[in-house]
């Protein structure tokens, strides 16, 4: 019952998974691990990449979009940062 909800919920909120996976690089970030921040970056542009955009949604996914950018632009430049078109 649990896990038929649950997949009901995933199904339907596909931008969940964009702020999941922000959140978690955020609270990564204060923690000072930044490879683990860096990951889940990259696993929230990826999911920004695959959302099915709405007019209702349109400037929340650019929104987002923006600011993982920003906070994968923003780390140090001897960090080796991969190519973010996943």
């Amino acid at each position: 019952m649990y896990l038929r909800h649950l997949f009901c919920v995933l199904c339907r909120c596909q931008l969940l998974f964009v702020r999941h996976q922000f959140k978690i690089a955020f609270f990564n970030e204060m923690k000072l691990d930044s490879q683990m921040a860096l990951k889940h970056y990259k696993q929230a542009y990826g999911h920004c990449l695959e959302l099915k955009t709405t007019e209702s949604n349109i400037l929340e996914a650019k929104m987002i979009s923006g600011f993982i950018s920003y906070k994968v632009g923003g780390f140090p430049a001897g960090f080796p940062v991969d190519d973010c078109s996943a």
